[in-house]
């Protein structure tokens, strides 16, 4: 036994025996390591010269601010002062997390309200001061009942000498962690990465204005509320993160899916593991959600809001349904039970909800409205066992006033719902009504009832469909569509061959999906999640109903990507059933499995890799660089047409930050009109007297038109979203005598970026 691996082994039993006293060390030295950063060290670092000393500065600081935004300042909080409720370790981390969250967000807000400037010293002293206060009063707490949890040396059990000579790290994590867990987490991270490094900047222009709000709030020190309706939770985490850090802004945005990924998975992992108290599944169910191309992968790799929205909200869920787990059983729940940890779930559930709120109001209440429905049914089937309905409630109270209050009502212009004809509400409230009473007449509290049912021994019927029609339907369809498909797509579409299998993807999570919780809504533990299922695709039809009525457009898409997670729930509970006959060990099963896993990874990984390319609707260097061409040589206010999201390319990088001004607008530097349609085609240059269209505008606003022309750009209008130039429209620019091209950038393929000058 060598000297070396016996001091390692005393080290590593001295720190897991004073577990609260290594955290309160990295927590010290993350927070000096912070504090250097914010007074210029790296600064210092670069003006010197000292690149390599600032390179594993610039490490540290980011390992240091990774640690404080997972752990601090409520560390202590869920383990020690709360370290007895119903929450396992991972469960803490997780809650730990979203606790932070919540607490910058909701804190940044106030201070703006008491005009306090956002700066990082902002965030280091509130996280600072919380800390150090929690650990106060744990000590005071400690001293007063005469007990010892925070400073307390745990006892350990086996003999340290054989300890030293014997234990092996190695050996422990292969104990503690199945080698299934850490190859998802190396796929989580290795996915960050390529959506990191995929694309020039990001995916879509989107990104751009996020980023641009992070920029803001970073150099002038205050919230933009007049921007992005008020929601800016998001922008206020990632400038917490740049103040902390020191990090590129579009690098910030680029990697920004390091924590979106790595934070749902782990609370993914944690509902599932809730659901069905199978680790493997939960890391299948990991796997799966993110990803499969249902949506929910896409929301994590962009910068958007709406990354952050759904995993505050699926947060809520899993607090929810921690209680719920009592309140199925057989016996009607206790007022012991209904009692048990309510004051600390509603707070938190709250206090997310709101931060949730001012992050994407339109994403967090159709996720509260789903999560109220199930309890909706639960309440009318008995008031004990849906008593969560009321916090429901209050949440959706709590948006009706900030409604009214802030600007996040503005989200939800689209949202006309007395904008549908009298009979669609009438029908829909009678229908809604008559779901109610069917799903809450079919609610039952029954032990071993799931295992009956799919084994046919009640209900026969599911059995006899599992047998002789599920597997035949699947196979049947999954070859008629991809033969028509293949045909219909050759002949006429021209689609990428990866969206013909991200089709069929779809059409396997949402056919097992369904029936996987139509069999599992049979356990109690499952019958929520059918009625989550209920619950979204009620929103979902609601919505469509709006655009197909009212908007004339195809907003409701969006919600689709919402819905994916409990359609993976889904399937996972068919193979919950699969595991429960013993089935899963049959080489058809084990095929079965192994396929969709190969064949969702293949559909994922060939839609982003092998069929992106200059026509996919991403932001490309050149075309920045245009951008900045343009912005530097022009001085006048002028008027420009163009993509959507492109004003915000030239906000980042020319807006006048050192002037510290708030009241410099977008208007008052470059007048922009970000909807193309109407203006892009040649055909659409002429009203029907033969006037041009641009001349006239040039006249009426006395100032110079022009052009920045995408082949490929957002409609805004009707249900399409894109929509495109000819090869043949593009080469008509170049004889008209009222345009002149002034620059241009070119890729290696020939998609072209000119800027044209109306005469």
């Amino acid at each position: 036994m060598s000297k070396l691996r016996i001091t390692l082994n005393k080290i590593i039993l001295f720190i897991y025996t004073r577990k609260q006293i290594t955290v309160l060390i990295l927590s010290l030295l993350s927070f000096i390591i912070v504090f250097f950063n914010l007074i210029g060290i790296s600064v210092f670092l670069e003006i010197n010269n000292m690149y390599i000393f600032q390179f594993f500065f610039k490490l540290i600081c980011l390992l240091s601010t990774a640690f404080i935004v997972i752990f601090l300042p409520f560390y202590p909080l869920f383990f020690i002062i709360f370290r007895n409720k119903n929450f396992n370790f991972l469960e803490k981390i997780s809650l730990t997390i979203v606790a932070n969250l919540t607490l910058y967000i909701l804190s940044a807000y106030l201070g703006n309200i008491f005009e306090i400037p956002i700066t990082g010293y902002f965030f280091f002293l509130l996280t600072l001061v919380i800390y150090f206060s929690l650990l106060i009063f744990i000590i005071i707490y400690e001293e007063r009942t005469k007990t010892s949890l925070f400073l307390k040396v745990e006892e350990f059990s086996v003999d340290k000498q054989s300890f030293y000579e014997s234990f092996s790290i190695l050996n422990y994590f292969k104990r503690r962690i199945p080698l299934s867990g850490i190859l998802v987490v190396i796929f989580l991270i290795l996915m960050s990465i390529l959506n990191g490094v995929r694309f020039s900047y990001f995916y879509g222009t989107d990104a751009m204005y996020h980023i641009f709000m992070v920029k803001l709030i970073n150099n002038l020190n205050y919230l933009p509320v007049d921007q992005y309706f008020g929601a800016l939770g998001l922008h206020l985490f990632a400038a917490l993160i740049h103040f902390f850090t020191g990090i590129d802004h579009l690098l910030l945005a680029q990697y920004f899916s390091f924590y979106t990924f790595l934070v749902s998975g782990l609370l993914i992992y944690n509902i599932l593991k809730r659901i069905f108290k199978n680790r493997n599944l939960a890391i299948l169910g990991v796997f799966l959600v993110e990803f499969t191309s249902l949506g929910f992968s896409n929301t994590m790799y962009q910068f958007w809001p709406t990354s952050l929205a759904s995993i505050q909200s699926l947060y809520i869920f899993f607090l929810l349904y921690v209680r719920l787990e009592n309140f199925v059983k057989e016996e009607p729940p206790r007022k012991k039970e209904i009692f048990s940890n309510l004051t600390f779930t509603y707070i938190f559930i709250i206090l997310i909800y709101i931060s949730a709120l001012f992050t994407h109001s339109l994403i967090a209440t159709i996720y509260v409205v789903s999560f109220a429905f199930i309890f909706l049914i639960y309440f009318t089937r008995s008031y004990k066992r849906g008593i969560d309905f009321v916090i429901l409630c209050t949440c959706l109270a709590a948006f009706v006033i900030l409604f009214n209050i802030s600007g996040i009502s503005a989200h939800w212009t689209i949202v006309d719902i007395l904008g549908l004809p009298w009979y669609f509400l009438v029908i829909g409230g009678v229908i809604a009504f008559l779901i109610v009473l069917k799903l809450r007449s079919g609610i039952k509290f029954e032990k071993n009832r799931f295992k009956l049912v799919i084994s046919g021994q009640k209900y026969g019927y599911y059995k006899k469909i599992e047998d002789k029609l599920i597997f035949p339907i699947f196979l049947s369809f999954s070859a008629i569509f991809l033969i028509s498909a293949l045909v219909v797509n050759y002949n006429f579409l021209d689609l990428y061959f990866s969206r013909l299998l991200i089709a069929l993807e779809f059409f396997i999570m949402i056919f097992f999906g369904t029936w996987g919780l139509i069999l599992f809504q049979k356990n109690p533990r499952g019958k929520s999640l059918l009625l989550w299922l209920f619950g979204m695709t009620i929103i979902y039809l609601a919505a469509f109903s709006l655009d197909v009525f009212v908007l004339h457009e195809f907003w409701s898409g969006r919600i689709l990507l919402l819905i994916s997670p409990v359609l993976i729930f889904g399937f996972i509970s068919y193979l919950y059933k699969l595991i429960k006959l013993n089935s899963i060990t049959t080489i058809k099963i084990k095929i079965f499995i192994l396929s969709v896993v190969i064949f969702t990874f293949f559909a994922q990984f060939s839609n982003q890799l092998f069929d992106i390319d200059d026509k996919e609707y991403s932001l490309h260097k050149r075309e920045v660089y245009s951008l900045q061409w343009y912005s530097r040589y022009t001085s006048d206010v002028n008027f420009i047409i163009c993509e959507f999201g492109i004003p915000y390319v030239v906000m980042y990088f020319e807006y006048p930050y050192e002037e510290h001004n708030k009241s410099i607008l977008l208007s008052d530097l470059i007048h922009f009109k970000q909807a193309p349609k109407g203006y892009f085609k040649p055909a659409d240059h002429f009203y029907p007297n033969g006037t041009n269209k641009l001349q006239q505008m040039k006249e009426d606003l006395n100032t110079d038109i022009y052009l920045i022309l995408d082949d490929n750009y957002m409609a805004f209008t009707g249900f399409d979203v894109f929509e495109r130039l000819t090869e043949e429209e593009m080469e008509e620019y170049y004889s008209m005598d009222y345009m002149n091209k002034i620059c241009s950038s070119k890729s290696e393929n020939g998609i072209e970026f000119p800027y044209y000058w109306v005469i």
